[in-house]
């Protein structure tokens, strides 16, 4: 019986972290400084999309815009993440996103990041809800979104 046991401890160290059978924190090259500590990324948004109902929307589109300082003059970077079946969403943080899209190591100012909406075909966005702090300097925010149908042209 204890070997038993012994096996699925294992196997569930070796699995991460997962949130309604997804996995939710994706690792990342980045998350470790050269000498080992965590580097602290500003780390992006989560949450949810639902519809007026309550339901989940699978495969919302949720766009992020950064706003990065270079020498030449700030430029514009957007990214989007997708809901999961359970209308989860988990954004990549947006230093990581930097450095990948532009090829730059920078130190993002959280202020320079915001979450530009939800989007998905038929729906319109209803509600947002800013469930953190949007000035926090590191760690993900929670932004959860209610969206409605959209009315179409015709009506």
């Amino acid at each position: 019986m204890g070997t038993v046991a012994l096996i699925l401890l294992s196997i569930a160290f070796c699995v991460g972290a997962r949130a309604d059978g997804d996995e939710y924190f994706i690792p990342h090259s980045r998350s470790l400084n050269p000498d080992g500590s965590r580097v602290q990324d500003v780390g992006g948004f989560l949450g949810n999309v639902r519809d007026e109902a309550g339901r989940p929307v699978f495969d919302a589109t949720i766009t992020v815009a950064v706003t990065v300082e270079t020498d030449a003059e700030p430029q514009r970077v957007t990214y989007t993440s997708y809901t999961d079946a359970l209308g989860h969403y988990r954004t990549y943080g947006p230093e990581q996103v930097v450095a990948d899209l532009l090829q730059i190591e920078t130190t993002i100012d959280p202020k320079n990041v915001a979450i530009v909406g939800v989007e998905k075909e038929g729906y319109v966005e209803a509600r947002r809800f800013n469930r953190g702090h949007l000035g926090k300097k590191a760690g993900p925010i929670q932004v959860d979104f209610i969206v409605k149908r959209a009315r179409s042209a015709a009506n």
